[in-house]
């Protein structure tokens, strides 16, 4: 599989190369380019795509072998004696001539994804440039917590490795931290993330001193279900150059539904809060089911 790559928006569009010319012929037929578009659309019978096209089933039947023939359709199986109906494979295709050469063959497609603004800092020029911090799992800090929620940090290090590469350790614990002036993603509260704890009050949705209640400086209002969660991204008040994201919930499944909201809606997160779109602050609630997070309600 190859790719065709918008260099403005770095959106990356699979293709199929054609090299044989009888191919290029049967693709720019017009009403082969019809019957094409009808099948980008969903799979279709032939009889179905003549009334569509106001053409009789047959010449449809004739124009489906060609295109078959070529790898541009397939045929499916339905039901034991019933129709069979016709799909395309949802790519793009190109003409590359066999004298052409790769300029390059250091090209990852990584280079061509479109960094979120949630990531920005995280991820530069294709590197991970950020530390995962999770707390403990042992008793530790003040009030002798032990953190339950690190194995979600694999989903969140899965996410930076769609934008970015790295060769180095990506998660800690809170305790290994010693240099507040990095860029930092931090997983749970200040109960059990000490380094939460570090910059809860330079958040502008942050916690309580009990760590069981959420107030948010942007709306005043305050939240203390155990399932939500604040997912706010500052500058580093240790280095101004450096940005530090938290995602924390009031309990363990409020964590959980932020690493949630992390993966599924990381464009809608970048945009900011309800009240104060400049700031990335937001409070999430997470939608449980036996135990799970399914999904998530803003909350602002």
């Amino acid at each position: 599989m190859k790719y065709v790559v918008d260099k403005k928006t770095k959106e990356a569009v699979p293709v199929r190369v054609i090299e044989n010319l009888e191919a290029v012929k049967a693709l720019i037929h017009p009403l082969r380019q019809k019957i094409l578009q009808l099948l980008s659309d969903k799979s279709m019978y032939p009889l179905l795509i003549a009334k569509e096209l106001r053409i009789q089933e047959q010449k449809v039947y004739y124009h489906l072998r060609v295109l078959e023939k070529y790898g541009f359709v397939e045929k499916r199986e339905g039901e034991p004696g019933a129709m069979k109906f016709y799909t395309t494979k949802h790519v793009g295709y190109c003409i590359l001539p066999r004298f052409a050469k790769a300029k390059t063959k250091d090209a990852p497609l990584l280079a061509f994804r479109p960094l979120p603004k949630l990531l920005e800092g995280f991820v530069e020029d294709g590197r991970i440039a950020c530390k995962v911090v999770v707390g403990a799992p042992f008793p530790h800090g003040e009030l002798k917590r032990t953190s339950k929620s690190g194995y979600i940090a694999g989903e969140v290090t899965a996410v930076l490795g769609m934008y970015g590469r790295s060769e180095e350790k990506l998660v800690y614990t809170d305790i290994e931290i010693e240099n507040f002036e990095e860029n930092f993603i931090i997983i749970s509260g200040l109960l059990v993330n000490t380094l939460q704890k570090k910059f809860n009050r330079y958040l502008p949705i942050k916690f309580d001193n009990t760590g069981n209640k959420i107030i948010s400086t942007i709306s005043g209002n305050e939240y203390t279900e155990p399932e939500s969660g604040i997912i706010c991204k500052i500058q580093n008040p240790f280095n101004r150059r450096k940005h530090v994201l938290v995602l924390a919930g009031i309990e363990s499944l409020g964590t959980k539904a932020c690493v949630f909201a992390f993966k599924k809606y990381l464009e809608r997160i970048g945009k900011g809060n309800a009240y104060q779109p400049e700031k990335i602050a937001k409070v999430v609630y997470g939608i449980e089911k036996k135990g799970e997070i399914v999904d998530v309600e803003f909350l602002e």
